[in-house]
């Protein structure tokens, strides 16, 4: 299985994972024996596909003091960009919600609300898969 560590670790050798195979989440204990940790995607890094300024591109190297180089499509000279002004693409965003949940952030709507879909486990919060909008105070602290 493949998955996700969703809203950091839980304790020291705990976290809860989003498996993308069967989209379901569950707390892992990582100082069992067979479990490795691959290592990430979706990241902003050299090779990242970007948007910026609505404009796709490519990232081809990280500057001095947080700067990063980017190649628009069409362009031939590249551009520079904070972090903050670069949306990666590609990336899902996943959440714990306060129920101990895990949703897919689908879309960032106005004054707080993000319609997300729930991960494949039932509970108050919802059934299996279910789209629902959310505000922050329902998604788990720090989120």
């Amino acid at each position: 299985y493949a998955g996700t560590v969703v809203g950091g670790a839980l304790d020291e050798h705990r976290a809860t994972v989003f498996f993308d195979a069967d989209r379901l989440s569950q707390v892992i204990n990582f100082a069992e024996t067979g479990i490795r940790v691959l290592g990430t995607t979706g990241e902003l890094g050299v090779g990242a596909c970007v948007k910026l300024g609505g404009k796709a591109g490519k990232v081809v190297e990280k500057g001095k003091k947080g700067w990063w180089s980017v190649r628009l499509e069409g362009e031939a000279e590249l551009r520079s960009a904070r972090a903050g002004k670069l949306t990666v693409l590609g990336r899902k965003i996943l959440v714990l919600t306060a129920g101990g949940r895990v949703a897919t952030v689908l879309e960032r709507k106005q004054r707080g609300w993000f319609d997300v879909e729930l991960d494949g486990n039932v509970n108050d919060e919802g059934g299996a898969f279910e789209r629902k909008s959310m505000r922050r105070p329902m998604f788990a602290p720090g989120q």
